[in-house]
């Protein structure tokens, strides 16, 4: 698998197995549950082996389907972890990083054979309206997490739609979706590990913290916003001056939304340090930004980890 174009999901889940094989003593891929249409979310693995628990990172790429640039630079990471362990075993021996390229597969197989620029899951909308209109299918998984679910946000702006037209569907529950159930089952079984929560998105550059579903500050937002503004010096290093993440919760550098992934690691998990990513563009080509555009990405996505990791590691050792 190469960096030069977006890949089907098939491609990625064998490049996954692929390493698996030739780095079992670094690499263990499984599946954490299947999505509404019967694809694997596969998750891997990647530390190296200790006869002791060893704090977690996971990483969580493609909730939404149109975003292909973020399973192209989570993959990007995974690889780098593996096939340049010399650079990153800082991470690779102090962590268990878990990665998890794709949320939302069937979205994102739909967006390579229909729709490219689908947002939502695949399940079935209820009272067969997705029999009449096609954009009333699936729910928004970035809104469907079970932490101030469906709670009206500031300005009095809903941070998802009750209508399973739009396409920031909630669901009709929090938790409605297998992905979504999936991914907190996993988190929440690893809670007491798992130290540094990222979510990649696109686009917009920014790095945001929690909340998100509401502009009062997180309890401690005066140790999430100087470990983002560290983030995004990484990513400005990394990017020879030329990208600048603005940084801050999502009220104020972008726009309020519940029932968020992000939030509910935050709030629900428990997980310390929580931080979404918004990739490139900042708009010229949104969501489809070109493939030639994929490796310089992903490094930035790249070292917003190296930034975090580094700096938690030095904290939880001191």
């Amino acid at each position: 698998m190469n960096w030069q174009r977006y890949h089907r999901l098939g491609t990625i889940y064998q490049f996954m197995q692929d390493l698996a094989k030739q780095f079992p003593h670094l690499v263990e891929v499984f599946s954490i549950g299947k999505s509404f249409e019967g694809r694997d979310l596969l998750v891997a693995k990647i530390g190296k082996k200790q006869n002791y628990e060893k704090p977690a990172i996971f990483i969580e790429g493609g909730i939404h389907a149109r975003e292909w640039i973020s399973p192209a630079t989570v993959t990007f990471i995974l690889r780098q972890l593996v096939l340049n362990y010399d650079l990153n075993q800082d991470i690779v021996n102090f962590y268990d990083v878990y990665i998890l390229p794709v949320m939302n597969p069937d979205g994102y197989e739909f967006t390579h054979t229909k729709d490219r620029l689908w947002r939502k899951n695949r399940s079935k909308a209820p009272i067969s309206l997705g029999n009449l209109f096609p954009g009333c299918v699936g729910v928004d998984l970035n809104r469907n997490f079970g932490f101030h679910w469906a709670e009206p946000s500031i300005k009095h702006i809903r941070g998802g739609s009750s209508l399973p037209c739009v396409e920031t569907y909630q669901g009709e529950s929090p938790f409605s979706e297998s992905e979504s159930r999936a991914v907190s089952d996993f988190v929440f079984s690893k809670r007491h590990l798992i130290v540094i929560y990222l979510s990649y998105h696109s686009y917009g550059e920014k790095i945001v913290y929690p909340w998100s579903y509401t502009a009062q500050p997180v309890y401690d937002v005066d140790d999430l916003h100087p470990m983002a503004i560290e983030m995004s010096n990484a990513i400005f290093d990394e990017s020879l001056g030329k990208k600048r993440f603005e940084v801050g919760s999502s009220p104020f550098v972008q726009y309020s939304a519940s029932g968020g992934s992000d939030d509910w690691v935050k709030g629900s998990a428990g997980v310390k340090w929580v931080f979404l990513l918004e990739l490139p563009d900042k708009g010229k080509y949104g969501f489809l930004l070109p493939a030639k555009q994929i490796v310089p990405t992903a490094r930035a996505g790249l070292a917003a980890l190296r930034a975090v990791s580094s700096k938690v590691s030095y904290t939880l050792v001191r």
